[in-house]
């Protein structure tokens, strides 16, 4: 019997990924009548990811990845307000795999920092890591990556140049900036930094107004160990001129944010684990110098399988002496301008991925 011919589904891959929870929420101040609070009890599709890969040859390949993100409301990064509600490209690029040492990736691609922060953090379906969550970092954008690793596995680099201001907001600026990592891995041992430096999409001439367009700079670092039985790190960033209140690069004054992430996970069984996180954030060390921001989270989790994880979170966010309009994280404005608020959520979440 003859063989069938090839096609090009033969080196073609369909996968997805979705993040879901079932929980309660309590805030307070309720803030009622705000779009972004959620008080109360349901169930949240928070991401849902369909995709498809191909391979062309030995060296060049493709990714197509879209983002539904059906659950989250509008939020504002690099001074643009982008719509997540709808439907967006995530990935879409062509690779090139010249060697280990050296690939490049043209398009939307993952950005160098959010990247390597989510993989070491492992509960992304939960919360999205500290630089993320501020608004302070895209875990993907439109440009141009190369990345690889040398010396084995020992170290390994991504640079991009990127348009700035994410992956569903693919626009031109006067220049693109520029974003790098460099990790050293050794026995379970990790030790990164990274950096990044541009206008974030707002040196245009849309905007001849605008007095100044400051550059935007953020400075990244992680330090962790990780092996079958345990994983702890530490993450802190310093940004400047890139405010979670929305003024951001183009504001009468510049400003600086400065934080932390400490996050550790206990494996009990190959199929059961513990983790916990917590987050102490200065969002505006010169405009608002006595606003903190703190989260936290702890949880047990439950991997039935590979594609599944089932997680019962407990989570904590709150605010102090919020700056003018109030500090807006991903879900929820916590507080009234220059009052306090917090944030408390129970829940069931999980992740389904293939």
């Amino acid at each position: 019997m003859a063989k069938p011919k090839p096609t090009w589904a033969d080196n073609t891959q369909v996968h997805a990924q979705v993040f879901t929870d079932l929980s309660n929420i309590s805030q307070t101040p309720s803030l009622a009548g705000h779009p972004a609070v959620k008080d109360g009890t349901g169930f949240d599709v928070k991401r849902a990811y369909l995709g498809v890969d191909h391979q062309f040859n030995d060296i060049y390949s493709a990714d197509l990845t879209v983002d539904l993100a059906p659950q989250d409301a509008s939020q504002t990064f690099g001074g643009t307000s982008v719509n997540q509600g709808a439907e967006a490209i995530k990935f879409a690029y062509i690779q090139a795999a010249y060697a280990k040492e050296f690939v490049v990736q043209i398009g939307a691609e993952k950005t160098p920092w959010l990247s390597f922060a989510d993989d070491f953090y492992g509960y992304r379906f939960i919360d999205k890591t500290v630089t993320d969550q501020n608004k302070l970092a895209n875990s993907a954008d439109w440009g141009v990556n190369a990345h690889g690793a040398v010396f084995g596995n020992l170290l390994e680099y991504s640079v991009s140049a990127e348009d700035g201001q994410g992956y569903k907001n693919p626009d031109r600026s006067k220049t693109m900036d520029f974003e790098g990592r460099a990790d050293v891995n050794w026995n379970g041992f990790v030790a990164a930094i990274g950096g990044y430096d541009g206008k974030l999409g707002a040196d245009i001439q849309a905007v001849p107004t605008l007095p100044i367009v400051r550059t935007a700079t953020r400075e990244d670092a992680l330090v962790g160990y990780g092996d079958s039985r345990f994983r702890v790190g530490v993450e802190w960033f310093d940004a400047k001129n890139a405010l979670t209140s929305g003024s951001l690069i183009t504001g009468a004054k510049p400003d600086e944010e400065e934080g932390y992430s400490v996050t550790g996970t206990v494996s009990l069984t190959p199929r059961w684990a513990v983790f916990g996180r917590y987050d102490a954030v200065d969002p505006s060390k010169h405009i608002d110098p006595a606003e903190r921001y703190t989260y936290y989270n702890f949880g047990i989790n439950y991997e039935p399988v590979k594609v599944l994880d089932l997680a019962l979170v407990y989570k904590h966010e709150d605010v102090s002496h919020a700056l003018a309009g109030g500090y807006t994280d991903v879900t929820t404005t916590l507080a009234p301008a220059g009052g306090s608020g917090k944030f408390d959520e129970v829940g069931l979440y999980t992740q389904f991925k293939f």
